[in-house]
């Protein structure tokens, strides 16, 4: 892959490794339908172990090299995946990439061309669907928290490397995002609307077991609904920094050695009504967005 390959949609800013607040060296190029995006309502961006960053949208998976977009959908059969609709996206190690779709998840191997769907039950229900949120990394499968459309209540499972699916424990709130994040033997957890919390994490013979920490930190909001500064999405990198991005567009990151989140310089920046709906730091250290702006979803790298 191109090395520094800059996508701006949203953010007109180009911040290196060393980003400080004083930093002024702006860029702005936009891509939509016209360069091969498939959709510009973005719900996750990744990057594969190649440097290739995949987009998961409303309407299809694109690879970028770079250069291009590659388009993943149900009905090509060199490129395809379970379902248009993706909601969340998770890519591990060894390069297999968990997808969520209404009802189920779906594993792809895109140097194999293989697919593999795990059923999360009530498809074809109407008002019962099931959609699984925040995909995290754990012992070589992912923990999701899944969505369940007729009680409003979000549930933390596991789902093992081979498909299986093992219920973890009932997450406070009835509200469809709880982006999670796995170090070591901590799970944090957004719960509560601007709260963090912290589960401890053992792997016992066949399961794992839960139980509950302190609250790691609540977050500062605008006026006087919580919701706000609700966690939309959390990431640590491989220098052991990890970001954090609030309903209000706010980006927070905390260096290894910090115990508490802090504002990001890079917040500076964002203009107050774009709302940003996804982001991810690539192994450069460009911090990728996604979301609406003004009428038009978009997306960047800073």
């Amino acid at each position: 892959m191109r090395t520094k390959s800059y996508i701006f949609l949203l953010l007109s800013l180009l911040l290196g490794p060393t980003l400080t607040a004083q930093n002024d060296n702006f860029t702005f190029e936009i891509f939509g339908f016209e360069a091969g995006l498939t959709h510009r309502n973005v719900t996750k961006i990744q990057q594969d172990t190649s440097g290739f960053i995949w987009l998961a949208t409303v309407s299809g998976l694109n690879k970028y090299d770079g250069y291009t977009f590659t388009h993943y959908t149900p009905k090509d059969t060199k490129h395809i995946i379970a379902d248009n609709y993706i909601a969340d996206m998770y890519i591990g190690a060894d390069n297999r990439i968990w997808l969520s779709h209404p009802n189920q998840i779906s594993v792809l191997r895109p140097f194999r061309n293989t697919l593999k769907r795990v059923s999360l039950g009530y498809a074809g229900e109407r008002g019962k669907e099931q959609t699984a949120y925040n995909l995290t990394g754990a012992e070589g499968g992912i923990i999701t928290s899944v969505f369940e459309q007729g009680t409003g209540n979000a549930k933390l499972y596991f789902v093992s490397p081979n498909g299986e699916t093992e219920y973890l424990r009932k997450l406070p709130g009835k509200y469809t995002n709880h982006p999670l994040l796995l170090e070591q033997d901590t799970l944090f957890a957004a719960v509560s609307e601007n709260e963090l919390r912290s589960f401890r994490v053992v792997k016992r013979a066949d399961y794992l077991d839960f139980s509950d920490k302190d609250t790691y930190q609540i977050f500062p909001f605008r006026g006087t609904e919580g919701s706000a500064s609700r966690i939309l999405e959390m990431q640590k990198v491989k220098n052991g920094t990890t970001y954090l991005l609030l309903e209000n567009g706010q980006l927070y990151y905390k260096k290894p050695q910090k115990s508490q989140y802090e504002p990001h310089p890079v917040t500076e920046q964002i203009a107050g009504n774009e709302s940003i709906s996804t982001f991810y730091t690539d192994t450069e250290e460009n911090i990728w967005f996604a979301g609406l702006c003004g009428r038009e979803w978009r997306v960047g790298a800073v």
